[in-house]
């Protein structure tokens, strides 16, 4: 069995038989470390090994539009954490290893941080005595494995039991794979288990500090870090190379930041700046690109997660109100409280400029703003009943809205038509990108492409597959 890393890393599973799969993967932000962690699991779900995802950051969730998968948590979860404890972990885990379902995401990102410890404490043990009784081979891999195992301070119940599945878990079937971006904070004992070790681009000096031994036991320095670009150093069994990932088949969300106002904030403002050809008149014409379909989707993600980030904020705040009332440090607590009220405020500004952009746009935006002038047409009769608004306001008001909405019901008429069109324009592309994919098979099998070429080729082409079947998901959706 066959992991097809990269180009120029394939991983026979074979070979770890006797000593299972044990792999550490580090890189600082944006180096391609839970890229390539998604690239692995893709090719372990491919095998029909079931998989365990502890993800702190909800970055692992689009699995769920690829293999099947049970989400405990987070915006998309099929469950919460509502009344979890070690029994109902068990259950639950339980259910991966009976194949009721390939894939178990914990997605713990909306959990405050004492909560995610001990809801990964409970995660772990469920997952190591699960997997003491049923023996079988099973996957976990840890996100963000620094907060779960780290090198001091912490937790000491979750660094224990991170060391029983490290060093224990083989013997039971259960192999694990632990991400980190900060290598300085996490056991060293846990990446001592590690038999495969992946090592991205680094330049903090605490983080290649912490690496210098390993990375010079292999011959190689700081530098060679530094300069990495979306690459890694890979390392096992006394062979060293430098890899890249394959094309990613699933959604990469930890490509869009989820913390840090900053970075939300740059991301969210970037993508109101696309701003598309005036609609209608390509909407006349039959002439809408497919950009303005895949911005629209985009639109509606992004003000999904920043909806998301905005509730992780309030409790946050929430939390800190607690501690001011239980008398805690009030001059610091002060400066936290001040710190979150900003942040939210910020995200509440970036809402409204994102719906401002999304209501421009056809279909939903326009079925939204027809409903809420709608409303205010109720509202103005009321009024006017009432005594509250003169007979000559409200019939210049009634008039300015009655011609918002022949407009926009005009719009809508049109997106209609577009919709029908789209999808059967969309499902004549799927088609024909299906039949590429066979002819570029057939090229590979026939050494008219290389590996390399294939594989490059194919992932666009995938890429472009995915991008027509969510288009066409969204529409469906608009249509009904």
């Amino acid at each position: 069995m066959i992991l097809n890393i990269g180009v120029n890393c394939q991983i026979d599973l074979n070979s770890y038989e006797e000593e299972g799969l044990r792999v550490f993967i580090t890189g600082q932000s944006g180096s391609g470390k839970s890229y390539l962690a998604k690239v692995i699991l893709e090719e372990l779900a491919d095998l029909k090994i079931p998989i365990i995802v502890i993800d702190p950051e909800g970055e692992y969730t689009a699995f769920k539009d690829w293999y099947s998968s049970l989400i405990i948590g987070g915006n998309r979860g099929d469950l919460s954490f509502e009344g979890f404890n070690l029994e109902s972990a068990i259950q639950i885990v339980k259910r991966v290893y009976s194949g009721e379902f390939q894939i178990l995401l914990f997605d713990t990102s909306d959990l405050l941080s004492s909560e995610q410890i001990q809801t990964h404490s409970l995660i772990l043990e469920a997952v190591f005595k699960t997997a003491s009784l049923e023996k079988k081979p099973c996957v976990l891999a840890v996100e963000e494995a620094h907060i779960i195992a780290p090198e001091r301070g912490g937790y000491s119940r979750l660094l224990d039991l991170s060391m029983e599945v490290a060093k224990r878990g083989r013997k039971r079937g259960l192999h694990s794979i632990w991400v980190t971006q900060r290598p300085a904070d996490i056991s060293k004992k846990v990446i001592s288990q590690c038999n495969i070790r992946f090592f991205g681009r680094h330049q903090e000096p605490a983080d290649l500090n912490a690496l210098n031994t390993y990375i010079r036991n292999l011959g190689l320095d700081e530098n060679n870090l530094m300069n990495l670009n979306k690459e890694f150093i890979f390392y096992s069994k006394g062979e060293v190379k430098r890899i890249k990932a394959r094309v990613l088949r699933i959604k990469d969300l930890g490509a869009t930041p989820r913390t840090g106002l900053k970075s939300i904030v740059e991301e969210g403002r970037r993508l109101v700046e696309i701003k598309p050809r005036l609609i209608i008149e390509e909407l006349k014409e039959e002439e809408v690109s497919f950009n303005v379909l895949k911005k629209q989707v985009l639109l509606r993600e992004h003000l999904e997660r920043l909806k998301a980030t905005k509730r992780k904020y309030e409790k946050i705040l929430d939390g800190i109100l607690l501690k001011i009332d239980a008398g805690g440090d009030l001059k610091q607590l002060r400066v936290e409280l001040q710190k979150i009220k900003n942040e939210i405020d910020e995200l509440n500004k970036l809402e409204r400029d994102l719906n401002s952009e999304y209501k421009r746009l056809p279909g939903e935006g326009a079925v939204q703003e027809t409903l809420t002038l709608e409303k205010r047409l109720k509202v103005l009769e009321e009024r006017r009943r009432e005594g509250k608004i003169s007979e000559s306001a409200y019939l210049q008001v009634k008039k300015e809205y009655s011609e918002k909405l022949a407009r926009l019901e005009e719009k809508n008429v049109l997106f209609k038509k577009f919709v029908e069109k789209q999808l059967t324009d969309l499902n004549s592309l799927s088609d024909v990108l299906k039949k590429e994919l066979e002819l570029l098979k057939a090229k590979k099998e026939i050494g008219e492409l290389t590996v390399e070429d294939y594989e490059l080729k194919e992932g666009e082409l995938k890429k472009t597959l995915d991008e027509a079947a969510l288009c066409a998901k969204f529409l469906k959706k608009l249509a009904a």
